[in-house]
């Protein structure tokens, strides 16, 4: 048996880590990290290494597979497939046009130069608008933000990490997706650099997220983020804190942007952000003071109703301070084939060039949103998406409002899937086409080299041979394209060379562009350029430059003044838009919904990763539990020093001692329910945050058992974020208690009628809501109440007369009076 080690990268996310393969008599048996890989050195997630057994699933798709009468699925050949599909394209094209047939491209093709391609130069050469692809789902603000800002949809500035003393992260969790719109394995190491070269790295986001409890939270209301940035930005013009020299060299507008945010200080954005106006000042000072800052948002960002305007903002943040094209700012990268370039030059780079046909909604880059294909499928018309190629994707499952996608679907006069497995979708396919993993085919990383934080030269050849009858995605298109008579292209000379016989792969067309692009050899006149042979030759790649270049962003820009345009009046529309939807009323309502979402949730174990525990069926057995289990302490002997060990579902590897999130006020101890079985973690006050150091040592309470629901819902001790997180704060050896005095202790145990009553109540009023909800949890006893003949103003928390709750010890605590608690 012949076993060899090759070096390739995951083609998983954007960080493309390396790996190394093992291949034994050509098939995939194992990866692992490649330790002398000059950028991720050694690092891979589990989801790369686990490629391998994605590669050789028994269930996997290895032959054409063609549904039946009675929806079961066959094997064919190709020739059959094949030719069955283009005898039946034939006729959508003859009847219809070929603008009513269509491509969907997942998230998988941005690590598939060949699919991409190949599938949008098959819809151009058919003249279709039905191009769909995975960005419309999150990154798309990227894009239009690009057009209106830099003249291209692809030119988007990347925060440079290694470097700036400050990073403003919005709405990513950078730790679970090792980054996006970012090209920086090793992600963790980089952010705990910031932090200890001094700098700050502050998260806003809604969600106490695995990145938000490493470095500084700021919790915000959910798709509050525009208001936040807007007010930012208020105060830094009204404090002069802005760059003007930079404003005036590198951009047009500055003075729409100073009168876009001038009317929305921090205590007008307050009541819809829940995050204080001091805060908010605090952080606008901060980053515009850092020595070199970068503010970056992803998901979090980009799938709300305004993302547009937030990454416009974001990017405006970037430049108003200075900090745009420069060291530790808002970066422009270095791709190894400039993709942006060839874009341009084939007219790929458009927005707003035509729109959709039912909806309205603008092209980007020749594609429209998979929000639209049911629509675009269902409504009869001219144009009417009649046949649909899938590659490497689940619309039916995954985009918008699958439901009605997924119906849509079987209504098409063909459809043609090409993946690994029958998928949701892939039931009402006629045809499943076997395609290919990363490592089958020749890789590179296209999508993410213009987001590189170390520019880097990378293409690597196949590691392993494709199982079965599995084929390249881009060959199978290609093939397809032969029986209609077209060349899969958008360039009419690649078409009419086509129709000539002269048809190029993938390869000749990257190994073109590479070579005549501005890392390229030149076909030899270059001596220390690249071609795909020479990388091809060194698998592990090549750095181009340790950092990405600065004061270039005058060479990329396409406006004809080589400026930012910061001046565009429909993010004016889009902040009017803002300001009145949701009201205030309807703003402060939000948390309470969320929580009954949350409660909900909570009732079925299932959801939150166990399953339900069945209940002994004698009370004999309970008693023997009982004791076996031991009597569980109650609060006081927690605070006062009887229990020191950990709780039985406390993970081993969890430190114990925490840094404090942003914004959570001056309480020297915290400790923050985090939904995750009942654990108390224990946060640093807000003035300790910049030490770095770690919390003091602490007594931690173990981990309660919730049978029913209440666990993780609660308001903070500042009321900043009702609904998402419970705070509460050790005072004193007495006993646990909240900021007002009273004595915390176990969650109630919720009943089905508990539950119903609840939802009565939040069905009633926003304030019942809140009166409701609050009467489960360590602040039960609380109940709301509202300002006289004010509808719109936040309810009031005042503290009930008499309220008992049932701990494990039986014991009824009575809460004391205390002053009202106002939530935001």
């Amino acid at each position: 048996m012949a076993t060899e080690e090759k070096i390739g990268f995951c083609g998983i996310c954007e960080a493309s880590c390396g790996v190394v393969i093992t291949v034994e008599d050509g098939r995939m048996t194992k990866i692992r990290p490649d330790k002398e890989h000059p950028v991720s050195q050694g690092f891979a997630c589990p989801k790369g290494i686990a490629l391998a057994d994605a590669a050789n699933d028994p269930e996997r798709v290895t032959e054409p597979m063609q549904r039946q009468a009675d929806g079961t699925f066959k094997a064919v050949s190709w020739d059959v497939a094949l030719e069955d599909i283009g005898r039946r394209l034939k006729r959508v094209i003859s009847d219809h046009g070929g603008h009513s047939v269509g491509t969907h491209l997942g998230n998988p093709s941005a690590f598939n130069y060949g699919a991409f391609f190949w599938a949008n130069g098959l819809t151009a050469a058919l003249g279709s608008k039905h191009a769909f692809v995975g960005a419309s789902v999150d990154i798309n603000n990227y894009w239009s933000t690009g057009a209106l800002l830099y003249g291209h949809p692809l030119i988007n500035p990347i925060p440079d990490i290694d470097r700036t003393d400050f990073l403003l992260i919005v709405g990513s969790n950078m730790l679970v997706s090792h980054a996006s719109m970012v090209t920086a394995p090793r992600i963790k190491d980089r952010l705990h650099a910031i932090v200890g070269r001094g700098g700050r790295v502050v998260v806003v986001d809604p969600r106490r997220t695995q990145t938000a409890e490493a470095f500084e939270w700021q919790p915000i209301r959910a798709d509050e983020d525009a208001w936040l940035i807007v007010s930012m930005l208020q105060v830094i013009f009204a404090e002069g804190l802005h760059d003007q020299a930079a404003m005036d060299a590198q951009a047009r507008g500055g003075d729409f942007v100073k009168s876009l945010v001038a009317d929305h200080p921090p205590e007008a954005t307050e009541v819809l952000t829940g995050v204080p106006a001091e805060d908010v000042r605090e952080l606008a000072r901060a980053f515009a003071t850092a020595p070199s800052a970068s503010a970056h948002g992803r998901c979090g960002a980009s799938l709300g109703r305004s993302s547009t305007l937030v990454k416009y903002l974001l990017d405006a943040l970037n430049l108003v301070t200075g900090n745009f094209d420069r060291v530790g700012g808002a970066v422009i990268g270095r791709p190894l084939i400039d993709i942006e370039d060839v874009a341009w030059k084939l007219g790929q780079a458009t927005y707003g060039s035509w729109h959709t046909r039912v909806d309205g909604f603008p092209e980007i880059m020749g594609t429209s949103p998979l929000a639209t294909m049911a629509r675009e499928i269902t409504t009869p018309g001219d144009g009417q998406l009649r046949a649909l190629i899938l590659i490497a994707s689940n619309p039916g499952h995954m985009g918008p409002d699958s439901a009605a996608t997924s119906a849509a679907l079987a209504e098409l006069d063909l459809l043609v899937s090409i993946d690994f497995y029958v998928n949701d979708s892939g039931r009402h396919a006629d045809y499943v086409l076997p395609g290919t993993n990363g490592q089958e085919r020749d890789q590179y990383p296209w999508f993410c080299s213009g987001h590189s934080l170390v520019p880097y030269a990378q293409w690597v050849p196949k590691a392993s041979d494709p199982p079965g009858e599995c084929r390249e995605e881009w060959w199978i298109l290609d093939q397809i394209a032969r029986r209609i008579g077209i060349v899969p292209s958008p360039a009419p000379a690649v078409r009419a060379l086509g129709k000539l016989g002269i048809r190029m792969t993938p390869q000749q067309s990257f190994d073109l562009f590479l070579r005549l692009g501005p890392e390229g050899d030149l076909f030899g006149l270059r001596r220390r350029g690249y071609s795909r042979k020479k990388l091809w030759a060194n698998p592990r790649g090549e750095k181009l430059a340790d950092h990405c270049d600065t004061g270039i962003a005058r060479r990329h820009i396409k406006h004809k003044d080589k400026l930012v345009h910061l001046e565009h009046h429909e993010m004016t529309r889009e902040l009017e838009d803002l300001a009145v939807r949701p009201s205030a009323s309807a703003a402060a309502d939000l948390p309470a919904r969320v929580a009954l979402a949350q409660l909900l949730d909570a009732q079925r174990p299932q959801a939150h990763g166990r399953r339900p525990r069945p209940a002994p069926a004698h009370p004999s057995r309970r008693r023997a539990a009982s004791r076996r289990r031991g009597r569980r302490p109650c609060a006081h002997q927690l605070t006062a020093g009887r229990y020191r060990g950990r709780g039985p579902r406390q993970r081993r590897d969890e430190p114990r001692h925490r840094r404090a999130p942003a914004g959570l006020g001056p309480s020297p101890r915290r400790f923050l329910d985090d939904g995750d079985r009942g654990r108390r973690r224990q946060l640093q006050p807000a003035r300790l945050r910049s030490s770095g150091g770690p919390g003091p040592p602490f007594r931690q309470r173990p981990p309660q058992r919730h049978r029913g629901a209440g666990h993780g819902n609660g308001v903070d001790a500042r009321g900043a974020r009702v609904g998402d997180r419970l705070l509460v704060e050790r005072i004193g050896p007495g006993g646990g208690r909240c900021r007002h005095g009273h004595r915390w202790a176990r969650q109630p145990r919720t009943s089905a009628g508990s539950l119903r009553r609840t939802q009565r109540a939040l069905s009633r009023t926003p304030h019942a809501c809140a009166s409701a909800w609050m009467s489960r949890g360590p602040h039960s006893g609380w109940s709301a109440s509202m300002s006289a003949g004010n509808d719109a103003a936040a309810p009031v928390l005042t503290p009930a007369t008499s309220t008992h709750t049932r701990g494990p010890s039986n014991h009824a605590r009575r809460r004391s009076e205390a002053e009202p608690f106002r939530m935001p």
